[in-house]
């Protein structure tokens, strides 16, 4: 494959998830709409706060309205509105879904195709969104205009190496990039078996046994060491790091570290 032919590539996927991310954020909006306007039906307004009864009340009629086509609370039209939202939605839907097979598609012609495929919990939309979120397709750039250490500081994976014991450098990353990569980095640990999740049990390991008694607790869900939201986040950035790494390796033709990974090396 031709440079020429992976920069189309790379801007055709970047094109299909801008219209992905725009259906999204169209439906999302109407049903923060429907939301706000069945809370407001039951009384609620937001100096309550959403931790309010009232605002699972409203939830709850809204999926009763949605279900049977009637809520306790709700009147024939609040109810029409709620249906004619949901139906409103479906071409955004479909859209949607339309562009996350043609994204799955393209990313599968990439000569790095058989390293992808070989990460249990990666998959095609995982990387064909990592693409999109790092700028690869943005005014024909490629690969070759970025390095590893770039990657991981534009998906938040890189802040101790340019802030020291600070999430400063995490706060510089937009809120939705961040969210997409926590989406994609939560799914990776949950089905990867080996490599990227020992290196985050790992950072775990060795986080928690720097507490002190008092702070060392054991999840009564998980039956695992219970750390800090910050620390588990830290722990979340290593794992990310060394995906960035062999994604990296994996386009140019370089060392794939993956499970293999020693300690010392992952770290």
């Amino acid at each position: 494959m031709t440079d020429k032919q992976t920069r189309e590539i790379l801007e055709q996927i970047k094109a299909h998830d801008r219209r992905r991310v725009a259906m999204m954020k169209i439906v999302a909006a109407n049903e923060r709409r429907v939301e706000s306007y069945v809370r407001g039906l039951f009384g609620w307004n937001p100096t309550m706060g959403k931790d309010h009864p009232l605002v699972k009340q409203a939830a709850a009629a809204i999926k009763a309205a949605l279900n049977e086509g009637e809520a306790d609370g709700l009147g024939p039209q609040d109810v029409d509105l709620i249906l004619a939202t949901k139906d409103s939605a479906k071409p955004f839907e479909r859209g949607r879904k339309d562009a996350e097979k043609a994204m799955e598609s393209l990313v599968k012609k990439l000569p790095f195709w058989p390293w992808v495929e070989s990460v249990r919990g990666l998959g095609a939309l995982s990387a064909a969104t990592i693409i999109a979120e790092t700028g690869l397709g943005n005014n024909g750039q490629g690969i070759a205009a970025f390095s590893p250490r770039s990657l991981r500081q534009r998906l938040g994976a890189a802040p101790d190496e340019a802030y020291p014991e600070s999430d400063k450098g995490i706060r510089m990353i937009p809120r939705h990039r961040r969210a997409r990569v926590s989406t994609i980095v939560g799914m990776l640990l949950r089905n990867n078996d080996g490599g990227y999740r020992e290196i985050y049990d790992r950072e775990r390991a060795k986080t928690y046994a720097g507490y002190d008694e008092k702070s060392r607790k054991i999840s009564a869900v998980t039956g695992k060491p219970q750390l800090t939201a910050h620390d588990d986040l830290k722990a979340r950035r290593k794992a990310t790091a060394a995906l960035l790494n062999d994604f990296w390796a994996a386009w140019t033709g370089g060392e794939i570290r993956g499970s293999s990974t020693p300690p010392q090396a992952a770290e």
